[in-house]
This record gives C-alpha cells, sequence and structure tokens, in this order.
C-alpha cells in the first residue's frame, strides 16, 4: 500500500467519522426541539383565532386538492384509493371520515396502529398536520369529505384552529380506540 492509498483511505475514515457526528448532533437538535413550548404555542395559535374568528370561511376546492396532493397523495394516491399500508379515503364508510370531529383530530396529530377498513388492516402511520396553516388545514379536510365522498357539510377553519388549541398539549397520534371518545 502506498502513502496515496493510506490518504485517501484516511480522509474517508475521517469524513465518515465526521458524517456520523453531524447525523448525530443533527437527531439531537431535532428531537430537542420537538417538544414545543406550550404556552408560546398556545400564544401564536390563539391570535390566529383572534384573526380568524368573526372570519367567514369559503371552502377552495382547488386549494383543497392543492393540499391533498402534497401531504396526502404519497400514501393515499392521488384518488384517494390507498395503497397497501393505507387505506382509501375516497368513497369511505369510514367513521373516521364521516365525523368531523375525528376527521379534524386526526388531521391534526395523525393516526397510527392497526387501521380496519372492510376487513382489511392496515399498519402504515399517518403524521399529524398540526403545524400546517390553520386554513389550509380546513381546506384539505373538505376536499377529502366532499371531493372524495360526496359530505355536503363543511368543517370551518374555526374548528380547526379551536381543536389545535384543545389539544395542544398532546403529542402522539391518535388510535382508533381514541378517535372512539370524541364526539361531534
Amino acid at each position: 500500500m502506498n502513502l496515496n492509498e493510506k490518504d485517501t483511505k484516511k480522509y474517508i475514515l475521517i469524513t465518515l467519522i465526521i458524517m456520523f457526528i453531524g447525523s448525530v448532533a443533527l437527531a439531537w437538535y431535532m428531537s430537542s426541539n420537538m417538544h414545543t413550548d406550550v404556552s408560546k404555542e398556545r400564544f401564536r395559535l390563539t391570535k390566529i383565532y383572534k384573526k380568524i374568528k368573526d372570519e367567514t370561511y369559503a371552502y377552495d376546492k382547488v386549494k383543497g386538492k392543492q393540499v391533498y396532493m402534497n401531504l396526502c397523495m404519497r400514501c393515499h394516491k392521488a384518488d384517494g384509493t390507498g395503497s397497501g399500508m393505507y387505506p382509501p379515503l375516497a368513497n369511505s364508510k369510514s367513521p373516521i371520515i364521516s365525523d368531523p370531529a375525528k376527521l379534524v383530530a386526526v388531521g391534526i396529530h395523525g393516526l397510527q396502529g392497526p387501521i380496519v377498513r372492510s376487513d382489511i388492516t392496515y399498519s402504515g402511520a399517518m403524521p399529524g398536520f398540526k403545524r400546517v396553516d390553520t386554513t389550509d388545514l380546513t381546506h384539505v379536510l373538505n376536499f377529502v369529505r366532499k371531493e372524495l365522498n360526496q359530505y355536503e357539510d363543511v368543517i370551518i377553519h374555526k374548528t380547526v384552529i379551536e381543536a389545535k388549541i384543545d389539544t395542544i398539549t398532546r403529542a402522539t397520534p391518535y388510535s382508533e380506540s381514541e378517535l372512539n371518545t370524541i364526539a361531534n
């Protein structure tokens, strides 16, 4: 082995060590920021609530579809028929989609655990979207209900921000059994 090969191996080893240390530092930084200061978050959400509480909400189908394509399509497909690990959202008899309060809860905090639809068990976990703009989240929830399932009633943005404030301390996704305790 000549000196050039030794140097090359040394540089590769040093690079790998630096990448490993950087990855650990990044993971630590990200995990330390996962826990939001509840008082600051409540203050932020309350400011949003005060801004929108008297506004009239108008469902925007185009925006709802755009947000759906950005957030939901990867798992539930563009047409909402679901895939492998993820249940269908379109033409669903799901008690989550039919109950606006449950759909809002899942939209904000996500869903985990086995999900059973039409005798099929799905194992995919859905992340929560509590950091998504309240009006955008409202549009996508309405898109799922109105365009993929033909429900006529509309979830309003005030309901979504109130749910964000009411469940601010929740840090984990819901399970289906927990959703049964949520009443509309």
